[in-house]
């Protein structure tokens, strides 16, 4: 099965999906000041994650999203390598 990727630069993106366990492949620096989160997206579930956050349908524990918040902020502003992904 080939990997499908789902790329957003929208840092609350990136938390909503790693909270709700999505695995999270790679960070791409854009330029000093951004980075692209790169998402493994095979069962294309991203999106329907996504579009349910933005419209207040998803359920995810307040815990979930306040470790992802906190995980990924450490990895963009620590410059961790995380290629080989978790």
């Amino acid at each position: 099965m080939e990997t499908k990727l789902f790329k957003t630069r929208n840092y609350y993106e990136a938390v909503t999906l790693f909270a709700c366990q999505q695995k999270l492949l790679r960070l791409e620096p854009l330029d000093q000041k951004s980075v692209l989160f790169v998402f493994d997206d095979t069962l294309q579930s991203c999106d329907e994650l996504v579009n349910k956050h933005i419209n207040g349908k998803l359920k995810v524990s307040s815990k979930s999203y306040v470790d992802a918040i906190r995980t990924l902020k450490d990895m963009v502003f620590g410059n961790r390598n995380i290629k080989q992904g978790f």
